[in-house]
């Protein structure tokens, strides 16, 4: 599986936000602080400008786990986050990443995976396994399902096909600006997971992954 390429641009605004912004990110979920053993691994995978959360599908629980009935075959589930209009475009352009920086609605990306991501993603994509707690992992669940928007009758809302195969783009909470992107997003699920990442000030990918020095491994 190749990654999604890059555009240079966006690279270079997100770097442009990274410098001028502050602030505290929201929390919505409590982060886990039990001390059970780290025996379980949660994946952050980072192409370029852009990181997504995978887990393991034994790892995914709670309502989250409606998930795996819709892709039964898969292992692993990755899942992005971003702003609808740039993300869901196969060749985004300028006016494309215009209207990302600008407050908007959001989508999330789930992609299945038959393979560990560090073997499905090709390209210059980098992938971390870093090591967590079952009850991290569930508290992780419950944040991506918060994320989650879902019909009246509790069901979620599919917004249409994904950019890999079999991947599906689902209709997202909360709002995708240059303030709060992707890496806010994996930031705020890694610290949910009770990993030692703060996402306070983050929207480079660099602010996400220099974090996991020391805490997890890098794959490929």
């Amino acid at each position: 599986m190749r990654g999604r390429t890059a555009w240079a641009p966006a690279a270079l605004l997100l770097g442009f936000a990274a410098g001028i912004l502050t602030g505290c990110a929201e929390e919505p979920v409590a982060p886990y602080r039990g001390q059970a053993a780290t025996d379980r691994t949660v994946y952050v995978v980072a192409a370029s400008w852009h990181t997504e959360i995978g887990l393991a599908g034994e790892d995914i629980g709670g309502p989250l786990g409606v998930l795996k009935g819709r892709f039964p075959e898969a292992h692993y589930l990755v899942f992005g986050w971003g702003a609808e209009d740039y993300y869901m475009t196969p060749h985004p352009d300028l006016s494309d990443l215009l209207r990302a920086v600008i407050p908007g609605p959001a989508v999330m990306l789930v992609i299945p995976l038959d393979s560990p991501p560090a073997e499905a993603f090709g390209g210059d994509t980098r992938v971390y396994a870093i090591p967590a707690a079952r009850a991290g992992l569930a508290r992780l669940s419950e944040f991506l399902w918060r994320y989650l928007s879902k019909q009246p009758d509790g069901t979620l809302r599919a917004a249409g096909s994904g950019l890999y195969p079999g991947s599906v783009f689902y209709a997202a909470e909360g709002t995708y600006d240059i303030a709060h992107t992707c890496n806010t997003f994996t930031a705020e699920g890694l610290r949910a997971a009770g990993l030692p990442v703060d996402p306070s000030g983050v929207v480079k990918v660099e602010q996400v992954t220099d974090q996991l020095d020391g805490i997890g491994r890098r794959e490929r």
